[in-house]
């Protein structure tokens, strides 16, 4: 289990006592999938709390502020990072020096604002009964998009903690973070939770693929990136998936 608390400690701010000192952290992608599915419980209990005494315009903007608190802004600093990197014409080395730049560009400030409202508004056009499936999802579904991405790319740089999780991570682990990752989509919301694994696992390959053509691979910014668009998208997905928006559900 210590890999597992050493992967909530990264990817969350929530306690982790058994974990391993965070210097050098060694743990698998795999328990990405059941990191995300204890945030998404945690959404949906937030989301039940703050409709006993907020509108519904304030109760998706709690979730949201809740999620980047829960995570400590680490997936959208890694967007913003992205963002600033991959437009240009430089070449793949600058790139990678861009991405460390602890400096955040227009880039990454209009990425940002523009993938807070596109999440925010999809939140707030989610059909009432499909609404705590998808909390529940997508997290899940965007943890296991980075655990697909870390195990089916290269890593860029010669190290770091993303070459670390990389070495860590296997086949056999992404194998079980999958059927993990099934059981709940099919579970919370069936067919509409299968087809949005689908969509996010072609998302997941078509941004790896693009990352790697413009930075010769990826790294811990990627991945954070991949894991924002990818909640976007489910948000998104799961309505379309139920039948659309007017739909039968």
């Amino acid at each position: 289990m210590s890999g597992f608390f050493t992967a909530l400690q990264f990817l969350t701010v929530l306690p982790a006592p058994l974990a391993r000192p965070m210097e050098r952290p060694k743990f698998s992608a795999a328990y990405f999938p059941l990191i995300g599915l204890l945030l998404g419980a945690v959404l949906v209990g937030l989301d039940w709390l703050f409709a006993r005494f907020l509108p519904s315009s304030l109760a998706n903007g709690a979730l949201i502020v809740a999620l980047i608190i829960l995570t400590g802004g680490l997936h959208l600093d890694g967007f913003m990072d992205t963002c600033d990197a991959l437009p240009g014409a430089q070449v793949p080395a600058r790139r990678l020096e861009i991405l460390r730049d602890v400096r955040v560009g227009s880039y990454g400030i209009l990425g940002v604002l523009c993938l807070i409202m596109a999440k925010y508004l999809a939140l707030s056009e989610l059909p009432a009964p499909l609404r705590s499936g998808a909390l529940l999802a997508m997290p899940v579904l965007g943890r296991w998009s980075m655990a697909l991405a870390i195990t089916a790319f290269t890593y860029a740089r010669a190290s770091g903690l993303g070459k670390d999780m990389k070495e860590s991570s296997t086949w056999l682990g992404l194998a079980l973070a999958t059927v993990l990752t099934l059981a709940v989509v099919a579970l919370s919301l069936w067919i509409a939770g299968i087809l949005a694994l689908v969509g996010a696992g072609i998302l997941t390959i078509l941004m790896g693929w693009r990352f790697t053509r413009r930075l010769s691979g990826l790294t811990g910014d990627t991945y954070g990136a991949i894991n924002e668009v990818v909640e976007v998208a489910v948000l998104v997905m799961v309505p379309l998936a139920a039948g659309g928006y007017r739909g039968p559900l």
